[in-house]
């Protein structure tokens, strides 16, 4: 194969093939879940034994090589692992015995033939990142006494042999690396100040340990009397492609799981410059780095909570919101789930995004939707009219291509099959890899 365009997928077994579903070629009898390495050399998938381990179920991990050459067991009692960028390493979190919380594991560093593992740290299987040069790694520390829960969060880094641990934040939520990972940005918050109040704080810091500067502080009112507190978070984005700046949400309410306020805003990371862009959550940014992508919720029916999402867009430097022109319109009381259904393609000219068609219910349909973030036209891409899918839409590293996911359900709301396809990127030729497994993974690009 000689396409820099593959796509791994499972269906009994672990396959690649073109995006046209051409050349198709099977490289494990057994597996699921495939992830490539970032050097495109390996790809990392989860066998399934079908048996119970107290209340878990038997996962194990395996990696096979690119041409299907070498194959061999990394793990068991795996929960999930991440790649170093250089394809050299890999990060794996493995089950404790008697383990209650599903997320929670042990961290271990390896090479990518699973030799020399060094164990890390416990974490949250979803809170770990590499830096892009390899050099690091930060992850989420569960600590036991947290305000309100069984857990506090403490957010740490370690360099890829396992040495030099070192404690960012006492309290946190998340992290994010920077473009060329010389720096950090992370959340903190504080409970129970002398007054009741809330204090919430997003840090930028240098992997080394310099240059420790804090960037936004929130201070919440003092708590009424015989009222819920009002709760402040402060939700890490992304970093702008030229690291000068950073885009975050900020939710603020009495549950923040269903905030009353969420605000898109950006801050310069030399300090100072804080800029609101919008009402609304989940910011990308262009590729360029000149604007934001976000997802605004409006109420309907003179405040009634039936929120409609809207695709917005503002300059970075916080001028000019405003709504997509080609975006359609969310069906009023079934606004769409910008974490699974809205990609920008890598040029960010356009995005993909899935809509439902009806309102909420067993017979709700959902289609793809492409739009141009600047005008122009939008383009219904499926019309598959499947009984309450969710098509999770990922980019072609070069944006020719997208797949996405189709989950078909009967009329009692069982699942029937779940379909992965594949589609160029005006919705045209569209192939269906998988009536068995919804999850496939681009090999990434070559690096320049």
């Amino acid at each position: 194969m000689t396409s820099d365009n593959l796509i791994a997928f499972s269906d009994n077994g672990i396959w690649v093939a073109e995006p046209d579903g051409g050349n198709r070629r099977r490289l494990a009898g057994r597996g699921e879940s495939p992830v490539w390495s970032l050097d495109g050399a390996r790809i990392l998938h989860v066998v399934d034994h079908g048996e119970k381990s107290g209340s878990w179920s038997v996962h194990e991990a395996w990696v096979v090589s690119a041409d299907g050459s070498d194959r061999y067991r990394l793990t068991g009692d795996f929960i999930g692992a991440f790649w170093s960028p250089n394809g050299r390493c890999v990060a794996y979190i493995v089950r404790k015995k008697n383990q209650e919380e599903a997320e929670i594991g042990q961290l271990y560093i390896a090479e990518a033939d699973g030799s020399q593992r060094r164990y890390v740290s416990e974490t949250w299987y979803h809170k770990v990142r590499w830096s892009p040069d390899g050099r690091r790694l930060a992850y989420m520390k569960p600590v036991p006494g947290g305000e309100g829960s069984m857990f506090r969060n403490e957010i740490w880094m370690v360099r890829a042999d396992g040495s030099e641990p070192r404690r960012l934040s006492p309290d946190g939520s998340d992290h994010r690396w920077s473009p060329n990972g010389d720096r950090i940005a992370y959340d903190s918050y504080f409970f129970g100040n002398a007054d009741g109040r809330i204090r919430v704080e997003l840090w930028v810091e240098e992997a080394n340990g310099q240059g420790r500067r804090k960037l936004v502080q929130c201070v919440s009112e003092p708590p009424r009397l015989n009222e819920p507190p009002w709760m402040k978070l402060l939700i890490p984005g992304r970093w702008s492609p030229d690291g000068e700046s950073f885009v975050y949400t900020f939710l603020e309410g009495e549950d923040l799981s269903d905030p009353d306020n969420s605000e898109v805003w950006v801050a310069r990371t030399s300090g100072g410059g804080l800029r609101k862009l919008g009402d609304g959550e989940t910011p990308e940014w262009s590729p360029d780095g000149k604007t934001v992508l976000f997802w605004r919720y409006d109420e309907t029916d003179g405040g009634e909570e039936e929120p409609v999402g809207e695709l917005w867009q503002a300059d970075a430097a916080g001028n000019n919101p405003r709504p997509c022109p080609s975006q359609p319109a969310a069906f009023p009381g079934a606004p769409p789930d910008p974490w699974i259904l809205m990609r920008p393609a890598p040029d960010g000219k356009r995005a993909v995004y899935a809509l439902p068609q009806e309102k909420f219910g067993e017979d709700q349909r959902m289609e793809i939707w492409t739009a141009e973030t600047e005008g122009g036209s939008k383009r219904l891409l499926t019309e598959h009219g499947s009984r309450y899918t969710f098509p999770l839409c990922e980019w072609s590293p070069d944006g020719r291509y997208f797949t996405y996911v189709n989950v078909l359900r009967d009329g009692q709301g069982r699942v029937t099959e779940e379909q992965a396809w594949t589609a160029q990127a005006d919705g045209s030729h569209r192939i269906m890899l998988s009536a068995r497994s919804p999850l496939t993974n681009w090999r990434p690009l070559p690096s320049a």
